[in-house]
């Protein structure tokens, strides 16, 4: 039993020939190429029209994406405000270790 026919094991006589996945590339190759200017908006389309987003999930998915977006911007704000302790650390590394190798 695959895992599709798992999820609607009540269907007795449900047989899963297709995942959505190809069942929606072999719709798009009867209708149209990749190399069609319209092809990334028809498949958007066909994805919007079998797919629906649980619109809990949409909103913790984009709540963890500002935050990660959050802690970067501090991570680069602290980093450009401590200028200093980059070259006072530089300055206080010896010349020697600095400057390679002799030869």
């Amino acid at each position: 039993m695959s895992k599709t026919s798992a999820l609607f094991s009540e269907w007795g006589q449900l047989v899963v020939r297709l995942d959505t996945w190809y069942l929606m590339r072999r719709f798009a190759s009867g209708v149209t190429t990749e190399s069609h200017q319209l092809h990334p908006t028809f498949m958007r389309q066909l994805s919007h029209c079998i797919f629906e987003v649980d619109p809990g999930d949409a909103r913790r998915l984009t709540q963890a994406k500002r935050h990660k977006q959050q802690q970067q911007k501090h991570h680069q704000r602290k980093a450009f405000h401590q200028p200093q302790k980059s070259a006072d650390r530089l300055c206080s590394t010896p010349a020697e270790s600095v400057a390679g190798p002799k030869g």
